[in-house]
């Protein structure tokens, strides 16, 4: 009985030794379960954004004794992910195959956009043979989230914009625009990630609709950046116009009189004269208080070719050389001192121009021969 048991034993032993080598070479196998519209496992070279799930499947023909699956960084610049891993380790005989599933939320386990790579790792008890497997060039690219609070006010002669600061890590800058009157935005300024998030628009349209809009652009392991959808501002802003500029007053010149003001002749016939400024006193009449305006005097007869009034301009008080047959109208040629008065103050309300002092001249001394003339008449025998 011994020696059979002996042989048994030896026999079993020549066996594993025998088995050993085959088993040792015998590596586990890993494959990943990819399926793009149930947004599994991303495949190698893909761009994407969003939540995924990594799959990965380890079978092996002897014990599974671990199995280990992460999400990592493959550029510099990007920090270590966290909370992108999954392992298991396993007893001797306990199973020959397993499955890791990782919930990648590219939001937040993956906050930088960049380029990653899924690693995958299995090993057994038997010869602790090992395998790895990877997943590379997983690009993350994500749009920045549209900017928020986005107002405008205006301040003195300029426009004030704020927002709030995004909460992306790889925020590059903010873009801003602006519309004038309802048209088109056109880019006004690029803001620094690392300043306020404002923007002073010194030199806006003035009387115009202004409104604003930012956008926000992060990293791109696609392209140079990646800009988020346009905030814009709920209302328009608009810049006073500036008050208008006063008209320059014209410059009074001096008359000859010695007085300033503007003279404005309309013509020498019959045209209206206009006269600013102040006017000399009436002159005193021998034994009179001043003179006034002597009333104008219609003709009561026909003296043939003789006129009846002396030359004038339009609008002034006739000289009156004829009889006034009237009683309460004062006779030209009984009161002579009157009647030059009355001329002279008509030589007052005319222009004072060279001109209009020679006509004025002329015409008293037409007057006095008149009076002359008048006189000689009425002593005259019949």
């Amino acid at each position: 009985m011994k020696r059979f048991l002996f042989l048994a034993v030896t026999m079993l032993a020549l066996g594993l030794l025998s088995a050993g080598p085959a088993l040792a070479q015998t590596a586990p196998s890993i494959s990943y379960v990819y399926s793009n519209s149930n947004r599994y496992t991303p495949s190698a070279g893909s761009t994407i954004t969003g939540s995924w799930t990594v799959i990965v499947q380890a079978n092996a023909s002897s014990s599974l004794r671990s199995f280990r699956t992460s999400i990592e960084a493959a550029e510099s610049g990007i920090p270590s992910v966290s909370g992108g891993a999954a392992s298991r380790n396993y007893s001797w005989g306990e199973t020959s195959s397993a499955e890791l599933r990782i919930p990648w939320d590219t939001t937040t386990i993956t906050p930088y956009n960049g380029v990653y790579r899924i690693t995958s790792y299995a090993d057994t008890h038997v010869g602790s043979a090992s395998t790895s497997a990877n997943v590379n060039d997983i690009k993350v690219n994500n749009p920045p989230d549209t900017p928020s609070d986005l107002r405008s006010a205006v301040e003195g002669e300029n426009v004030m914009v704020r927002w709030d600061a995004n909460s992306e890590p790889d925020i590059v800058s903010y873009k801003v625009s602006r519309s004038v009157d309802g048209g088109s935005y056109s880019q006004v300024a690029t803001v620094s990630p690392t300043s306020s998030p404002t923007y002073k628009d010194v030199a806006p349209p003035k009387g115009k609709a202004l409104r604003y809009e930012v956008a926000a652009l992060r990293r791109s392991p696609v392209t140079v950046s990646i800009a988020s959808a346009p905030a814009r501002t709920s209302s328009a802003s608009t810049v006073p116009l500036p008050p208008p500029s006063p008209s320059p007053s014209p410059t009074g010149s001096p008359n000859p009189d010695g007085t300033t003001g503007n003279t404005t002749n309309r013509g020498t016939s019959s045209g209206n004269n206009s006269i600013s400024g102040p006017l000399p006193a009436a002159p005193i009449a021998e034994g009179k208080g001043p003179v006034t305006a002597a009333p104008q005097v219609k003709a009561r007869r026909d003296l043939g070719n003789f006129s009846t009034t002396l030359p004038y301009e339009e609008g002034e008080v006739p000289v009156p050389v004829e009889f006034a047959d009237d009683p309460d109208v004062p006779n030209a040629l009984e009161r002579p001192m009157e009647a030059l008065a009355s001329a002279s103050q008509l030589v007052q309300g005319t222009v004072h121009t060279p001109r209009f002092i020679a006509a004025s001249v002329l015409m008293l001394i037409m007057a006095l021969h008149l009076v002359r003339l008048s006189r000689k008449l009425l002593t005259a025998p019949e």
